[in-house]
């Protein structure tokens, strides 16, 4: 916490709280930063130009860190594993599959920074009438994948609520 942070400097310097994410190794990471008051806005800029050097930098009050941290956990890395584990089921080599997989989920990110479109507008776009994707796609609704990740990222939020209570 910032409070924390302050403690430990013992005032010597002002304290600035960070969460980052994995892909800051490959300079696509998510940064959420959270300034003590003392910080000038001139020393907030330059931190916040430096940490956009490894991805996208947020700066959020306190409060928000747990649900920041919730959300941008690793649901990714799961869902990549299972579209790979059903290519190699059917026969795909697992280099070409995590290749595709990968590809795939970066192309569908750039769309999604780059439209205003809905989300569910553009999986729908790829959905032809009477197609193999629909049917996909009718599958994951019927078991729910959106609620399954609101819910685990709500159980991540609480877990990390109940743990600063520690």
């Amino acid at each position: 916490s910032i409070a924390r942070l302050q403690a430990a400097v013992a005032g010597r310097c002002p304290a600035v709280r960070c969460m980052p994410n994995t892909p800051a190794l490959v300079g696509k990471g998510v940064f959420a930063l959270c300034f003590d008051d003392k910080v000038p806005a001139e020393s907030k800029e330059d931190i916040l130009h430096f940490f956009s050097q490894l991805g996208v930098c947020l700066e959020l009050p306190e409060s928000r860190f747990t649900a920041f941290s919730a959300l941008i956990g690793a649901y990714v890395f799961g869902m990549m594993q299972g579209l790979m584990q059903a290519g190699v089921t059917l026969g795909l080599g697992r280099k070409d599959c995590r290749d595709m997989v990968a590809a795939l989920f970066e192309g569908s990110a750039v769309m999604a920074a780059r439209s205003d479109t809905p989300l569910m507008e553009l999986r729908d776009q790829v959905c032809s009438p009477g197609g193999l994707t629909i049917a996909g796609v009718n599958v994951l609704d019927r078991a729910g994948l959106s609620g399954l990740l609101v819910d685990a990222v709500l159980a991540a939020d609480e877990r990390g609520r109940g743990k600063g209570k520690e």
